[in-house]
């Protein structure tokens, strides 16, 4: 399979670190200047103004949450934790891992704090996207092994296949991508409602017009 980072919405703090991982290495660490060298130069004392940054600002309601999420059903809730954290719009989102955070309802406490702590992130896709005054559109389909093992009264594990295209306002539309996520499901007891806990994503796509590689 061709490999690909996930240029859109990072679902997870899994995914996050998967497609940021490698992008920026860490800067060397500047050497040693001579003390008489730094009495003497101002410019050793004075740290370099810091570049402004742009900011984009979001200015729209942000997406329509799905309702009617069946708590009790491992399934509806994997599918919408899916569909909510891939789903976003440049109008009401700063980044795509703004998306993230809307799942909450569906997510464990600790697994929603972890993922409210990400830096927002994007890319060049990202900044693409903004240009078209764009969102995602996503389909979610059950990819379940048949075969896997079976649900415990308080575990669950979900599959589901995902393919997100980016769509922009002015009529353009971007290269699909597909996604393989795994949803971890825990509850506190067998009559609680059932939260995703963990993802895991498999970043292997299958990029049109090229063959796939192993």
């Amino acid at each position: 399979m061709i490999r690909r980072p996930l240029p859109y919405a990072l679902a997870t703090a899994t995914l996050l670190l998967a497609a940021l991982g490698g992008c920026a290495d860490a800067a060397p660490a500047p050497a040693p200047v001579p003390a008489s060298r730094a009495a003497a130069s101002p410019a050793a004392r004075t740290p370099a103004a810091t570049p402004a940054r742009t900011v984009w600002v979001a200015t729209g309601p942000a997406p329509t949450l799905p309702t009617g999420v069946d708590s009790q059903d491992a399934a509806a809730v994997a599918t919408a934790v899916a569909a909510i954290t891939w789903t976003c719009d440049t109008r009401s989102d700063v980044s795509p891992t703004t998306a993230s955070t809307r799942a909450t309802p569906w997510l464990t406490p600790k697994y929603a704090e972890l993922l409210s702590t990400q830096r927002p992130s994007g890319g060049a896709n990202w900044l693409e996207l903004v240009q078209h005054d764009g969102k995602t559109v996503v389909q979610v389909l059950d990819a379940d092994d048949p075969t896997g093992p079976p649900d415990s009264a308080t575990t669950s594990n979900r599959t589901r296949a995902i393919t997100v295209t980016p769509t922009g306002r002015d009529g353009w539309t971007g290269p699909a991508t597909h996604v393989i996520a795994t949803y971890t499901l825990i509850r506190a007891d067998p009559s609680g409602p059932w939260a995703v806990s963990t993802v895991s994503a498999d970043q292997s796509i299958s990029v049109e017009g090229e063959p796939d590689h192993e």
